[in-house]
């Protein structure tokens, strides 16, 4: 997974690859990405990410298209198992699992709502930053060339990421209102967090 994304970052790729996948992610629906995980499990995520890989994906390394997706999924599935993103993310974003009122009357949901993109940032930074997962893979990357050379990038674009993850929960919720199904919501988060595993959270480390 690391060789893969040093590749693209010395191809001069990594920043298209970002970008796409960040208009992608910013695009989604959880709630439909929520149907996916329930009818499908984590193969129904994965089945319509495949399908969506062209958008993501730089055509400049098209020979590496399904290569890369297969590097991908297979990543997903053992830090899936691990829940080692599953611990963290209570970490970064404590109410992701709770139902609507509960999110709503929340001291931290509020604090990051009276925030701008810029200030949401900088806290799941520092959320994700005092981790003690976190920080002990910052250890033992420290003298991985590789990740040091693509964790200034890829840190910044979780962190982005989480803040997407953090508005689609509080306003699609909200839409949602009372008569939401809570399993769903629980479920888009689930499905959320798939995806996210998917982009690659091997880019924690160098935060």
């Amino acid at each position: 997974m690391v060789d893969l994304l040093s590749r693209v970052n010395d191809e001069g790729q990594l920043d298209n690859f970002l970008e796409r996948a960040e208009a992608y992610w910013t695009d989604i629906n959880i709630f439909k990405l929520a149907m996916d995980e329930q009818q499908g499990g984590g193969r129904g995520v994965l089945q319509r990410i495949r399908k969506d890989w062209p958008r993501i994906w730089p055509e400049a390394l098209e020979a590496e298209r399904m290569v890369s997706f297969d590097a991908f999924t297979a990543f997903w599935q053992r830090l899936e198992r691990s829940k080692v993103v599953d611990k963290v993310m209570k970490e970064v974003l404590p109410d992701a699992e709770k139902d609507y009122e509960d999110t709503m009357a929340s001291k931290d949901a509020r604090k990051l709502a009276s925030m701008t993109a810029d200030e949401r940032r900088e806290e799941i930074l520092k959320r994700m930053g005092a981790s003690d997962i976190v920080k002990q893979y910052t250890i033992l990357s420290q003298s991985d060339s590789e990740v040091q050379s693509v964790a200034p990038k890829m840190g910044p674009f979780i962190a982005r990421s989480i803040v997407i993850l953090e508005q689609k929960l509080s306003t699609q919720t909200e839409a949602l209102g009372k008569t939401a199904d809570y399993g769903l919501i629980a479920a888009g988060v689930l499905a959320a967090i798939i995806l996210l595993n998917t982009f690659g959270v091997i880019k924690i480390p160098g935060t």
